[in-house]
């Protein structure tokens, strides 16, 4: 008897690590992944920001005739 209870609840504690398992690697998993994905797209678009607003900046200088073209 004592066996066949121990038996039992080793196979619940398995299937319980199985549906812990399966939950993380379908359901967490992914949506960590699309977070970090979205977080990554935003400082892209920060960094592409930046970037324009410098070239943005040399080229209205250069079109006031602050600085020559090869300067900007």
């Amino acid at each position: 008897m004592q066996k066949r209870n121990n038996l039992k609840l080793l196979v619940i504690i398995f299937a319980l690590l199985i549906f812990s398992t399966l939950l993380y690697i379908f359901l967490i998993l992914p949506s960590l992944r699309d977070d970090i994905y979205n977080e990554k797209m935003i400082h892209t678009r920060e960094m592409v920001d930046v970037g324009y607003a410098i070239l943005q900046y040399y080229y209205t200088l250069e079109e006031k005739g602050s600085i020559d073209e090869a300067e900007a």
